[in-house]
């Protein structure tokens, strides 16, 4: 029993020790260089998929530049930064359902591809629907939590019109000049 206590204890600590270095180091967690890969990777794959769903969902008429990164560029400082904000996410409790998921997807291709479109641009970047839509989700809680933690930059209506008054509107005051002596 103790040997496989301390060979366990071994087992567990050693290769904290003497693992390889995490590729980054955050206060929220650590992230290893194969989960970076991970995250690259897919965040390829769904620009991949979003760039093509757009183009599908377009007609000649109307064409335009596909955008090559929707989510973002696949870089490490762009995918940590998701990864962040996804811890936050957690934090804030944001849940996004499969069919909020999905209704993303049809705004982002004005609902104009076919289920047969969607399930051959599916098959193209290599995932199954669950797949697909748990990566999207991933991005859009990410983007979600930025947009609840990101200071507001741009006043509320309320506050525009109170600038607005506070420049254009003009009072005119009547004024009567009232001795004061016989009330002393």
């Amino acid at each position: 029993i103790v040997g496989g206590v301390l060979g366990l204890a071994i087992g567990l600590v050693l290769p904290r020790w003497f693992g390889p270095d995490p590729a980054y180091r955050t206060t929220a967690g650590n992230l290893s260089d194969r989960e970076l890969y991970e995250m690259i990777m897919q965040r390829q794959r769904l620009n991949q998929f979003a760039a093509q769903a757009i183009a599908r969902s377009m007609d000649d008429s109307s064409f335009q530049q596909v955008p090559g990164s929707f989510f973002g560029p696949a870089q490490d400082e762009y995918v940590v930064q998701t990864w962040l904000l996804n811890k936050e996410a957690d934090e804030l409790g944001i849940h996004l359902s499969d069919e909020a998921v999905i209704e993303f997807i049809r705004q982002l291709t004005n609902s104009r591809i076919s289920q047969q479109d969607f399930i051959a641009i599916r098959n193209q970047v290599g995932w199954s629907e669950s797949q697909l839509l748990d990566a999207i989700r991933y991005e859009l809680r990410a983007a979600l939590a930025e947009n609840l933690l990101r200071p507001n930059l741009y006043p509320t209506p309320d506050e525009s019109w109170e600038i607005y008054k506070g420049l254009n509107v003009t009072t005119e005051v009547a004024v009567a000049e009232v001795p004061v002596e016989p009330f002393v």
